[in-house]
């Protein structure tokens, strides 16, 4: 069993990285509504599933059936698809029952890694040296590995406004783009939305070419520093690595997980089937 004082300290560090989602969609635009004992995040034109949701209050120890039908009656009143996300850990694990108890489907979860050991040393990878990404034409090189890594996957956008967003971003200070190439060929990416305000750094993109640990450790590795650069004291995952174990060499815990509930897409040949959702950079 946890003892007390690490689920004190785990509740911290989940809110800090829920002040740090909260600061993001801020900065891409999303707006926030209280309602009742939840909140209510939404995007004025961009319907994007991470800009629209449902959220519990910071505080709120019960969400209500007759709470959660309002939100996602304000979500409609939006134009938008019902979607919940919450942190577990933060909520009474109940919770989950009472949205499958309101009809809801349980959408998916991501795993959270969390570090404030920024300082860790580990062996340096002399045969590949990270670079950050911070021009055109660099960006629109570390945004074609991405597609590469992602085996082709179909953009919604064009290269010229996707390099010019991440630019933007660069620019702004808001995340860091790095690259590790083998000679020519890129072996991995990464990327991090920082906070520096809040100290606090989201690794949000990390594809490798190969199960190449060298790699892995490189990209880390300069991730940190950079993060560590920025004033930062806490980095964390919310997306599933292939293999995490070597995490545990930069001090990575395990805080819990951030879930999503949906509703049932009608008219669909598979009622159980799910539209997956690529993350922007």
């Amino acid at each position: 069993m946890t003892d007390p004082e690490t689920l004190k300290a785990a509740r911290v560090l989940l809110r800090r990285i829920d002040e740090h989602d909260q600061a993001v969609a801020h900065e891409e635009g999303a707006q926030r509504e209280s309602l009742n004992i939840l909140d209510v995040v939404f995007h004025p034109t961009n319907a994007l599933p991470t800009l629209n949701y449902l959220t519990p209050r910071r505080g709120a120890a019960w969400v209500s059936v007759n709470a959660v039908e309002q939100g996602i009656t304000r979500l409609a009143e939006l134009g938008r698809a019902p979607r919940l996300l919450y942190y577990e850990g933060l909520v009474p694990p109940i919770f989950r029952q009472t949205l499958q108890d309101f009809g809801l489907q349980w959408a998916g979860e991501s795993q959270i890694l969390a570090t404030t050991d920024l300082a860790v040393q580990t062996a340096s990878v002399q045969r590949y040296v990270p670079k950050q990404a911070a021009e055109p034409r660099e960006l629109a090189r570390w945004w074609n590995a991405r597609s590469e890594f992602l085996a082709g996957g179909t953009q919604r956008e064009t290269d010229t406004s996707v390099i010019q967003r991440m630019m933007r971003r660069v620019t702004d200070g808001q995340a860091i783009y790095l690259l590790v190439e083998d000679g020519e060929s890129p072996v991995g990416i990464a990327s991090l939305r920082v906070q520096s305000a809040l100290r606090s750094a989201e690794i949000n993109a990390f594809f490798l070419a190969s199960d190449d640990l060298d790699a892995a450790r490189a990209l880390m590795g300069s991730a940190m520093e950079c993060a560590a650069q920025r004033g930062c004291d806490l980095v964390f995952i919310a997306e599933a690595l292939s293999s995490s174990a070597w995490l545990d060499e930069y001090a990575f815990t395990a805080l819990g997980s951030v879930v999503a509930f949906a509703a049932r897409i009608p008219n669909k040949a598979d009622p159980n089937e799910r539209v997956a959702q690529l993350l922007h950079p």
